[in-house]
This record gives C-alpha cells, structure tokens and sequence, in this order.
C-alpha cells in the first residue's frame, strides 16, 4: 500500500472525527438544554465531559497533522 495514501486517509480519519465529535457535543448539549432548561451543576458537567471529548478528537487531528509533516520533512 502506498505510504501517500495511508497518510491521506489519516487525514481524512481525523477530519471526520472532529466533525463527528462536534455533532455529538451539539446534540447532547441541545437534549440536555431541552430536557433541563435552568441550570444545573450535573447538566453542566455532562456538558464539559461532551465537549472534552471534542477537544481529544482536535488533539488526535492536530497530532496527526504534525506527525504527517514531521515524516515529510525527513
């Protein structure tokens, strides 16, 4: 298999993991808001674990990015 195609996949494997994460993040936000409209500390700490989960996928793209340019410049 072609080193230049892993690499791409990785790329696009990371972008759709970011973007799936987000989606995830914005829809438990929007039912936690809708189930529980005032707030509260438990709904505002399921929201910070949501969104925790999409900073981890914007560190694994950034990593990977990195790590594509690192074996490039070599």
């Amino acid at each position: 298999l072609y080193e230049g195609s892993i690499l791409c996949v990785s790329l696009v494997f990371s972008y759709f993991f970011v973007l799936s994460t987000e989606l995830l993040n914005t829809a438990i936000e929007e039912a936690l808001g809708h189930l529980h409209p005032e707030s509260h500390e438990r709904i505002g700490f399921s929201k910070d674990i949501a969104s925790a989960a999409v900073l981890m996928a914007v560190l694994f793209a950034v990593f990977s990015v990195l790590l594509i340019a690192y074996n490039h410049l070599l």
